[in-house]
């Protein structure tokens, strides 16, 4: 994939099919995402968070789907996806169509801790909000409570899983 747009359609693509292959290669494949433009950037960011098959989208109903569960291979591809999330904010969050979805973001990242997933899971997800609240630090968002809240969910983890 050369461009952030085919990476964009492609993930579309592999989220209406579920198909957590290709995502997980798509999520891991980092590079496109690394070396995009600024103006591929803000085309971007409506397509990534699309309400019908964006990222957003695919993680709320895949932890919707984990409460409770023994891992699957949907997991792999969670992992991943929070871990592009992180990557995605770090690179996109000063383009203009980016602030209408920062709640919705906390909110999927809060639902990963809430919800019974593997640990890498919610580890990246605490990482991925941890980075949108660094970023947007200086914009009056009062996200105090959402932190604090936030951080009662999530028990620090050890490379092997366990809580410490």
């Amino acid at each position: 994939m050369d461009s952030l747009q085919a990476v964009v359609k492609e993930l579309k693509s592999a989220i209406s099919r579920n198909d957590y292959r290709i995502l997980k290669i798509i999520f891991d494949d980092d590079e496109v995402l690394k070396n995009a433009s600024f103006e591929e950037c803000e085309f971007s960011v409506c397509s990534i968070f699309d309400e019908t098959n964006g990222l957003l989208t695919f993680l709320n109903d895949e932890l919707s789907k984990n409460r409770n569960r023994i891992t699957t291979s949907s997991d792999d591809a969670l992992k991943a996806a929070f871990k592009f999330l992180k990557l995605f904010i770090e690179k996109c969050y000063t383009t203009s169509n980016f602030v209408r979805y920062i709640c919705q973001i906390k909110n999927v990242c809060q639902k990963a801790l809430i919800v019974t997933c593997h640990n890498f899971i919610k580890k990246n997800a605490y990482e991925a909000f941890i980075k949108l609240i660094k970023l947007l630090k200086n914009q009056n968002l009062e996200l105090d409570k959402t932190i604090n809240a936030f951080i009662t969910h999530f028990h620090i983890v050890n490379e092997k899983g366990k809580n410490i």
